[in-house]
């Protein structure tokens, strides 16, 4: 299995860093950060107005504004694709049995179409496109010792998976 890294190393250690300086009791250094992502997008992060009490990598509105959303759509298409519904469906079929399999592993529930039970009387969108996953969770699955939560990568995961089968 690949695990997808869900954090920034540069960011993370950059403001690490400028964070222990600060707490060694030295003044706040400024922040002027320009990289590069594994997809070789360039990234920003500076102080807003000079202020270093404040960080600032709103980059994303920017993209916006030129066309990332298009291009983003070009270059790995759209996931309202049919086949990606399909691959999708499938995927969390294979990943609810494959779960049903571990004892340790969280209860999966995957429903297709219709929002489970927990939803109903909501504004919960409906349709042939929608699909919604559950994941009944423990204190055995979450408490300090068991290894990182990663449930927050889920959505991040699938989609490299969908993407894979699509290769």
């Amino acid at each position: 299995m690949i695990l997808l890294e869900v954090n920034n190393r540069i960011i993370e250690e950059m403001l690490s860093l400028k964070f222990e300086t600060v707490a060694a009791g030295n003044q706040p250094e400024a922040v002027e950060v320009t990289f590069a992502d594994f997809d070789g997008i360039l990234d920003h992060i500076s102080n807003p107005d000079g202020d270093k009490t404040k960080v600032d990598g709103q980059y994303f509105l920017e993209l916006q504004a030129h066309g990332a959303d298009e291009l983003l759509k070009r270059v790995y298409g759209s996931f309202l694709d049919d086949d990606d519904v399909v691959i999708g469906k499938v995927f969390m079929q294979e990943f609810k049995e494959g779960c049903r399999a571990s004892h340790w592993a969280p209860q999966v529930l995957f429903s297709h179409r219709e929002p489970p039970l927990e939803l109903k009387d909501t504004d919960a969108a409906v349709g042939d496109n929608i699909g919604y996953i559950t994941f009944e969770l423990f204190p055995r699955h979450t408490n300090a010792s068991t290894r990182d939560n990663l449930i927050h990568t889920f959505q991040d995961y699938l989609h490299y998976h969908i993407k894979c089968s699509k290769a």
